[in-house]
This record gives C-alpha cells, structure tokens and sequence, in this order.
C-alpha cells in the first residue's frame, strides 16, 4: 500500500489515457513520499534521488522546478543545493501555485 516507487514508474507506462487520469493524484503521492522519504533518509539524502522517486524529469542540468518545489515544502538545502538535510527540514504542503492545463 502506498507504493509512490510503482505509482510514478507507472505514470510512465500507463496504457492509454491511464497517465491523465493520475496526473490528479501526483501532488498528493509527492506531498506523502516527500515525507516518508525525510523521515526515512537521516540525516540526508541526494537531491537527484528524490527528484527521480518523486517523479520529476530526470534531466541533472536543470532541475529548477524540482528544487524550488522541494524547498516551497520546507526542504533545507546543503549551499550546493546537491542535498537536503532532512534533520533540519520540516515539511509542509507546498506552496507553489499549479499550472492547470484544463483552462
């Protein structure tokens, strides 16, 4: 049960219009993997890691909206910003308004 590793590899290969239907559900697998992920992972775990578990394009060169989403959720950064320190982070439901490709 709540398996976001399957949930994301899915969303990849879903058949047919399956992928639409749960482009509804990523903010709330993220939101819960994010969690388990820093209580999980002490005391740090790598960006990229959980940029790719979390479903995020996986492109090492610009991982901007990643970034910026993990730290909306409270994530600390090392300065590098190559790591989150999850001792020191206290997450929280993001902040970031989505894009809604429906209007």
């Amino acid at each position: 049960e709540f398996d976001y590793h399957s949930f994301f590899q899915l969303q990849d290969a879903a058949p047919k219009m399956g992928a639409y239907l749960m482009d509804y559900m990523v903010p709330t697998v993220r939101q819960w993997a994010l969690l388990r992920i820093t209580r999980a992972y002490r005391p740090s775990i790598s960006v990229l890691h959980v940029l790719k578990e979390l479903g995020f394009d996986h492109d090492q060169d610009n991982n901007d909206d990643g970034i910026s989403w993990l730290e909306s959720c409270g994530c600390i950064l090392n300065p590098e910003k190559t790591t989150i320190l999850t001792k020191e982070s206290v997450i929280q439901e993001s902040n970031l308004t989505a894009k809604n490709s429906l209007i």
